[in-house]
């Protein structure tokens, strides 16, 4: 019996995305953090490689906490498949065994949790593996890939914490038979162990500590303590260290002990609440014929009041649906968690103690935030243009009297409502962290223009890209791959190809510096004409999607021209209006981008480097002249971004005798 449901349980998750998900997810993250120096996952660690095996299990010990939630989901579905797909019933009227029910579920459960981390070990390979062939970082940062590392992160992190955790959460789950309160036993371990860290800073006694961090992440910490630079580069923390060893039986036990108990309590009834007559306030004999009265007379309507009545409906709908979504709120949870070990070190760089200032903060949400927020929203723009389809209520949708854009612009509206409420909430974390530091200097304007302004107008302009994807994509996971595949092609490729123009790189912004005495100023003119830029060229997205639209059984692409070709009729002048305006725009940034501004690229600039020491390599060694007096007239316009400069150097050569 153990055999059975271990297996179905096993071949049901392996067929769900989730794992698959998650697993590209976790994979992306480490890969991103692998190659790149503004993604750091649990802090920087300095001279140490990118690929060494503290790494490794540093990220282990972190993505262990973040997936908690990810975890729940995985033994919440075990312990209530049956009551949720309204088969308990007739399973546990099954002669099953109830140890093998029970503890198949959880062991399959246990396994498949399992899965989603590996995709920190093939990130942080991938990462390795794409260095060596672009070179993005010093190859001089990363070593040979150990993969002991790896292997003791999974012995010493991973399974002993999924046990624990996997222990409490199905117990709860299959007890209950609440998601809601499995949810909640997952937000009150991740709460408590937040509190018991803080609590645990505070003990002198380091072993007393270590053994009472269920994550085991003091232990590791107290284990790697003095090791050096070396040592970090080439050891990896295994079970043969006693503090290990003790911290990680004792939780293990303590999830296997839970998981014991709730056996024992354990029945096949399905739990009741009781008779629940809804109160509709209409007695039986209304339902007869007698009472339906007349025959309803319905005239439809039309006009525009009709159409913005189904674009609020449309947009309600989407956007509590995705609020209301197990993945939506992981990602959340997880993208925040990752998020606050940054805020808690934002007053530490280089040994020294900063304030917490409101540029930094924005820059910790970008650095450690925005990969999920891009998750979010690629998932879930694939999720909202195939819901009818996958919901297979498409028919009925799509014989609806809607016209294309409603939807378009409803579910889009969705995702952009939901990605500036995460964005307000990460800035609500970052200024209760500065208050926590003691930093009352909010700048509230400063995180409203920078996130709420610029970056969200950002994510606007990927989203209409997403959507464009998955309306032309045969497939919903072929569109989620290829949505990655230009997200990572757009970040990647051009430096590859030695293209160095944010008018190729999609939704790719000019530098700027946001000045405490002139703001914006004098990068604003080039901000706005950029994203005026970019926006003309989503709205053109935005047109393509719309005409394109998938309506009706026939996918055929014939039959999917001739469709876009009618709906072009009635969107065409602001298509046209759109190519026009966006090719006037394109004109006036590329003069002042390439001909009226001498504009030189990275690949420009390391020839002039190259010739430079060419020339002048001979003159190396040889007595020059030096400036012994030098007087200086400078006036500065930094809104003008002018300098009027006028000076005299005096110069002597003391090598002449």
């Amino acid at each position: 019996m153990f055999s059975t449901f271990f297996a179905f349980e096993v071949k049901n998750w392996l067929r769900a995305p989730m794992p698959w998900i998650f697993l590209f997810l976790f994979g992306l993250l480490t890969f991103s953090a692998t190659v790149s120096d503004q993604v750091q996952i649990g802090g920087s660690y300095g001279n140490v490689w990118k690929n060494a095996p503290y790494v490794a299990q540093n990220w282990y010990a972190v993505f262990s906490i973040l997936a908690l939630l990810l975890v729940t989901a995985f033994f919440n579905n075990a312990a209530l498949r049956d009551i949720e797909n309204n088969t308990a019933q007739i399973v546990f009227s099954s002669p099953i065994n109830k140890a093998g029910y029970y503890f198949g579920h959880f062991a399959g459960a246990l396994l498949i949790s399992l899965i989603p981390m590996l995709g920190i070990s093939l990130g942080m390979w991938a990462g390795v593996v794409a260095n060596g062939l672009f070179d993005w970082l010093d190859p001089e940062r990363f070593g040979p890939f150990e993969i002991m590392g790896h292997l003791n992160a999974y012995l010493v992190i991973v399974i002993p914490n999924m046990i624990f955790v996997g222990g409490i959460l199905y117990t709860v789950a299959i007890l209950t038979r609440s998601t809601l309160f499995s949810f909640i036993a997952g937000i009150v371990l991740l709460v408590g162990y937040i509190i018991a860290g803080n609590l645990i800073q505070n003990i002198e006694n380091e072993q007393l500590g270590s053994l009472l961090d269920p994550f085991g992440g003091r232990a590791f910490d107290i284990v790697t303590k003095y090791w050096t630079v070396d040592d970090k580069n080439h050891q990896s923390v295994n079970l043969m260290h006693p503090g290990i060893l003790v911290n990680r039986v004792l939780w293990m036990g303590v999830g296997l002990l839970v998981l014991v108990l709730g056996y024992f309590r354990f029945g096949f009834s399905e739990k009741r609440s009781g008779s629940k007559k809804a109160k509709t306030g209409v007695t039986e004999d209304a339902y007869g014929v007698q009472a339906l009265g007349e025959r309803l007379r319905v005239a439809p309507s039309h006009g525009w009041g009709v159409t913005f009545a189904q674009l609020r409906s449309q947009f309600r709908t989407d956007f509590w649906g995705v609020v209301k979504s197990v993945p939506f709120i992981l990602l959340s949870f997880i993208g925040l968690l990752n998020t606050i070990p940054n805020f808690i070190y934002a007053t530490e760089s280089y040994g020294t103690h900063n304030f917490p200032i409101t540029y930094d903060m924005v820059n910790n949400i970008r650095g450690s935030f925005y990969i999920f927020v891009i998750a979010i929203m690629a998932y879930f723009t694939g999720a909202l243009v195939w819901k009818e389809r996958n919901a297979k209520v498409n028919e009925i949708y799509d014989a609806l009297p809607t016209r294309n854009w409603t939807g378009y612009v409803a579910k889009l509206a969705a995702i952009i409502s939901i990605i500036a409420i995460l964005l307000s909430i990460a800035i609500s974390a970052a200024m209760a962290a500065q208050a926590a530091h003691g930093f009352l200097r909010f700048e509230f304007g400063v995180y409203l223009r920078e996130l709420l302004v610029i970056d969200l107008l950002g994510f606007v302009y990927l989203c209409a890209l997403f959507m464009l994807i998955h309306v032309l994509s045969p497939n919903m996971y072929l569109g989620f791959f290829l949505c990655v595949v230009v997200l990572i092609v757009n970040s990647f490729a051009w430096g590859v190809l030695h293209i160095d123009s944010n008018m190729v790189e999609f939704a790719a912004m000019p530098s700027y510096t946001l000045s405490d005495f002139w703001g914006y100023k004098p990068y604003a003119a080039a901000l706005s004409w950029f994203n005026a830029y970019w926006l003309l060229f989503s709205l053109i997205l935005a047109v393509a999607t719309i005409i394109f639209w998938p309506r009706g059984k026939d996918s055929a692409w014939t039959s999917r021209f001739k469709m876009a070709r009618l709906e072009w009729k009635l969107y065409r002048l602001i298509g046209l209006g759109a190519v026009v305006i966006w090719a006037l725009t394109a004109g006036f940034v590329f003069y002042n981008t390439k001909i009226l501004n001498t504009y030189k690229s990275g690949k420009e600039m390391e020839k002039l480097s190259v010739r430079y020491e060419n020339e002048y390599k001979k003159y190396q060694g040889v007595p020059q002249p030096r400036i012994y007096k030098v007087k200086f007239d400078v006036k500065v316009f930094p809104e003008q971004r002018i300098v009027d400069a006028h000076g005299d150097y005096w110069v002597r050569n003391i090598n002449q005798k």
